[in-house]
C-alpha cells in the first residue's frame, strides 16, 4: 500500500488541476459570451440610432447636389444652357420646316395644272413620228410612246420654271434650317457631355466618402470589441 499511495496522490492532484482548468476555461468562455452579448447590444443600439436618424428624411432638390464642387456646379450650369439651346433649336427647326413646306404649298407654278398637262401632251404628240397604224393620243400615249421617236430633241413646254425669287426664298430658309440643325446637334452633344461628367464626378466622390465612413465605423467597432474582450 505504501507504494501506491504516491500514485493515488499524484492522480488526485492531476484531477484537481484538470478540474481547475476546466472551471477557468468555462468561466472565460462565459465571460467572453456575455461580453459578446454586450458588444452586440451596443452595436444594435448604434444601428437603431442610425436607422432612426436616417429613416424617412425628405431630401430637397438642392440636397441632391450636396457632393458637387465648383467644377461640378459649372458643368451643371453649362449643361442647363446647352439643354435650353437644344430645345430652342428643335422648335426653330420645326418652324423653319413649316415655312419651307408652306412656300411649296402656296407658290403657283402654273395657272391651270390640267391645261398645262394637256398642252404638254399635245406638244409631245405633235413632235413624234410613229410607225404606220399607230396614232398617238392622250389615251394610248403611255402605252405606245416607246414605239415612236421624236423629230427633235427639244420639246417645248408651257410649264413655268422656278422663279429666281422663289429659289432665293427657299434656299435662304434651307441654309437657316441647316445652320439651326447643326447648332441643335452640337448643343445636344455638349449637354450630354456636361451632365455625364458632372454625374460621374459626384458618384465617385460619394463612393469614396462611403468607403471612408465604413472604414471608420469598422475601426471603432474593432477598438470597442478589443477593449471589451481584454
Amino acid at each position: 500500500m505504501s507504494d501506491k499511495e504516491p500514485l493515488l496522490k499524484k492522480h488526485n492532484k492531476l484531477l484537481n488541476d484538470n478540474d481547475d482548468d476546466i472551471e477557468n476555461k468555462s468561466f472565460s468562455e462565459w465571460r467572453r459570451y456575455f461580453n459578446q452579448q454586450k458588444t452586440d447590444a451596443k452595436n444594435k443600439k448604434l444601428n437603431d440610432e442610425v436607422n432612426q436618424t436616417t429613416k424617412d428624411i425628405p431630401v430637397g432638390v438642392l440636397q441632391l447636389y450636396r457632393f458637387a464642387d465648383r467644377i461640378d456646379i459649372l458643368l451643371i450650369i453649362l449643361g442647363l444652357c446647352f439643354m435650353l439651346g437644344h430645345v430652342v433649336g428643335v422648335l426653330a427647326n420645326v418652324i423653319l420646316f413649316g415655312r419651307i413646306t408652306g412656300l411649296f404649298a402656296t407658290t403657283s407654278f402654273a395657272v391651270d395644272c390640267d391645261n398645262q398637262y394637256q398642252n404638254l401632251e399635245s406638244t409631245i404628240i405633235n413632235n413624234t413620228v410613229c410607225p404606220f397604224g399607230i396614232d398617238l393620243n392622250a389615251l394610248n400615249y403611255d402605252r405606245l410612246n416607246k414605239l415612236c421617236h421624236y423629230d427633235n430633241k427639244i420639246i417645248s413646254t408651257t410649264l413655268s420654271p422656278l422663279t429666281p425669287l422663289f429659289h432665293d426664298n427657299v434656299m435662304h430658309l434651307v441654309y437657316w434650317f441647316l445652320g439651326v440643325g447643326l447648332f441643335t446637334c452640337l448643343s445636344a452633344v455638349f449637354e450630354y457631355f456636361c451632365w455625364t461628367v458632372a454625374t460621374e464626378r459626384q458618384a465617385s466622390r460619394m463612393r469614396v466618402l462611403l468607403f471612408r465612413s465604413l472604414i471608420q465605423r469598422v475601426s471603432k467597432n474593432i477598438v470597442l470589441y478589443s477593449s471589451n474582450t481584454s
